[in-house]
């Protein structure tokens, strides 16, 4: 996984932002059966790529962004599985995708 993999995309800036912060990695057979398996810290806010806007949206017109609840989404044991997760460093999401899959694979074991 590289910075660009977690980043998104901010229309006013026309660039691809990763925020700082904490971010969870979740492993599972599918997105209701998932469990915390490692933590990435992000220190900084960071530009992961720079672009520009090809398409402006007509006056009068508004996008409407669908997203997650404000308070997010959760199931009974996730705050115990985030204390006990592996915690990886910035350094490894500067890795390659293959090197950062390699480790993946040696987690899942």
């Amino acid at each position: 996984m590289i910075q660009k993999d977690m980043a998104y995309y901010n229309e006013d800036q026309a660039a691809y932002i990763l925020d700082k912060g904490k971010y969870y990695v979740r492993v599972g057979d599918s997105s209701r059966n998932t469990s915390v398996e490692a933590t990435i810290e992000v220190d900084d806010t960071t530009l992961t790529e720079q672009l520009s806007n090809q398409m402006e949206v007509p006056d009068g017109e508004d996008l409407v962004e669908w997203s997650k609840p404000e308070e997010g989404y959760s199931y009974p044991t996730e705050e115990a599985e985030k204390k006990k997760q592996l915690r990886l460093s910035k350094l490894m999401l500067l890795k390659s995708r293959e090197k950062t899959m390699h480790l993946h694979m040696k987690m899942k074991k």
